[in-house]
């Protein structure tokens, strides 16, 4: 297994970069499986999407809370009566009744009590 050799400078400087991973690995002369290796060995910060957009430009606005309430209800719309149901009460659980236990002198005897 070749050691990988790698300008830690520049690794440093192009990290914060917008470039893709498959950019950056070629800017370093090195395979793009090996940058994870690399951000590992140097503690280096997630990459995040948001310096791709800033490459391209593009924006990532996150919805407000009356979107995202308008967006529930456009989902929730869409629901059938099952399925609101299931949704708002979720998985029915069986009836549970708490064990009765009867003491007699030292011996101990176990009884169940159903109402049902």
């Amino acid at each position: 297994m070749q050691k990988l050799k790698v300008d830690v400078v520049e690794l440093f400087r192009l990290w914060r970069s917008p470039l893709r991973n498959d950019e950056l690995a070629d800017a370093l002369g090195c395979p793009r499986g090996s940058l994870h290796y690399l951000a590992s060995r140097y503690k280096l910060p997630k990459r995040t999407p948001e310096k791709w957009a800033k490459r391209t430009g593009a924006k990532r606005e996150l919805p407000t809370p009356q979107e995202i309430a308008e967006r529930a209800a456009a989902i929730r719309a869409t629901w059938s009566e099952e399925e609101k149901e299931r949704r708002t009460v979720g998985k029915r659980m069986k009836s549970w009744q708490m064990p009765a236990y009867a003491f007699a002198r030292r011996d101990v005897a176990f009884v169940e009590i159903n109402l049902d």
